[in-house]
């Protein structure tokens, strides 16, 4: 009882630290606690889907800047408070060099999530408990050959299976409850029909959690080549691969029966109910429904040190000024005020930080 109430507490101080200001501060924000580093674009894999790998297809100019090296991320990390929360992500965020050192020292005050397609786990497990951290995302598709095709490397899926191995077998010697284990998987129509597999697939993995996601259309949510203009009306919905209704139906359905059966949590990202993810697959999405805070409770951060709230509308960069300046900067306060007028912005269709008005509805 003394925990729950605890944790209820810590719900209710989380929900002012946020909440306040998004509906009294006219857009400025409290003291940034929560920071995505995009640590690298590269990435050892070439998935059908990536955003990353489609936005950088899809632009002629590249920026040519060097990546903020080690020493520069950990400057950023250490100008936050102490036990804010810390997630790394990439492309491939294991791909980073000093990926080690990064992890040993931010652990030492801080929460880290890292998400990662899992080829490098193995022999990155030891050290993910051991630095502490506390959530590791990894993507799982499908059975193995499904999985491998849509991430277009043969093997891939035994290399999961062997790191996730791992890590459990590193949890177990160091006695640690952390880092908690969640499988992502997108939904295509590619591999739709094979996604009441994956949760069988967790169970036997050990693990309790899958998340299964809508495929994200947007190419505005990186900082890959970020704009000094906003740009929050293009609809992306027409990058979206339709799924015939009713075999998504049925698919979704076995997801929700399988979670069940085989006591595995299950959840979709961002938290549509079955019929509002067929009506997506369709081509539709009824914006009235859904809003967002995540510009008041979370900044990103680009390899290039480029900080942007989530669609690509460059801020500042952290080379040219502490990262407190830039959270409560003109722009940062413009684009907040804006996005509260307005609810949710077109482009914002398919990111998993939207919530909808009435709740969860699964």
């Amino acid at each position: 009882m003394a925990k729950a109430r605890v944790l209820m507490l810590m719900g209710i101080l989380s929900t002012l630290y946020y909440d306040l200001p998004r509906k009294l501060f006219q857009g400025r924000a409290l003291p940034c606690r929560n920071v995505v580093f995009e640590l690298t674009y590269r990435c050892n894999l070439s998935c059908k889907m990536c955003s990353i790998m489609n936005e950088i297809a899809n632009r002629e100019h590249l920026r040519k800047d060097t990546e903020l090296d080690k020493d520069e991320v950990l400057e950023i990390i250490n100008q936050l408070p102490s036990g804010s929360n810390i997630t790394f992500t990439g492309g491939e965020a294991l791909l980073k060099k000093g990926i080690d050192e990064i992890l040993e020292k931010t652990g030492k005050k801080y929460k880290i999530t890292i998400a990662s397609n899992g080829a490098l786990l193995k022999q990155h497990a030891e050290l993910l408990v051991k630095a502490g951290v506390r959530a590791l995302g990894v993507s799982l598709d499908g059975p193995p050959d499904v999985h491998d095709r849509i991430r277009n490397q043969e093997g891939l899926f035994q290399k999961l299976q062997n790191g996730l191995q791992a890590l459990i077998e590193a949890k177990r010697i160091q006695s640690s409850p952390f880092p908690a284990i969640n499988v992502n998987a997108v939904i295509l129509r590619e591999n739709h029909r094979f996604l009441p597999q994956v949760v069988k697939i967790v169970k036997d993995l050990g693990l309790d959690s899958c998340t299964f996601q809508i495929f994200d259309p947007s190419l505005r949510r990186s900082g890959i080549a970020p704009n000094e203009n906003l740009n929050d009306q293009e609809n992306p919905l027409f990058n979206v691969e339709g799924i015939e209704a009713s075999s998504l139906r049925t698919c979704l359905n076995e997801i929700l029966q399988e979670g069940r059966k085989r006591q595995v949590s299950v959840a979709f990202s961002p938290p549509l109910s079955t019929d509002e993810i067929v009506t997506y697959y369709g081509r539709v999405f009824d914006l009235g429904d859904w809003r967002c805070r995540f510009p008041w409770q979370v900044t990103r951060v680009s390899p290039y040190g480029d900080v942007y709230p989530c669609l690509n509308y460059r801020i500042g960069n952290t080379r040219e000024g502490p990262l407190r300046d830039l959270w409560n900067h003109e722009r940062y306060i413009r684009f907040r005020q804006t996005l509260g007028k307005k609810g949710i912005f077109p482009a914002c269709i398919g990111c998993c930080k939207m919530f909808p008005l009435k709740g969860k509805r699964l």
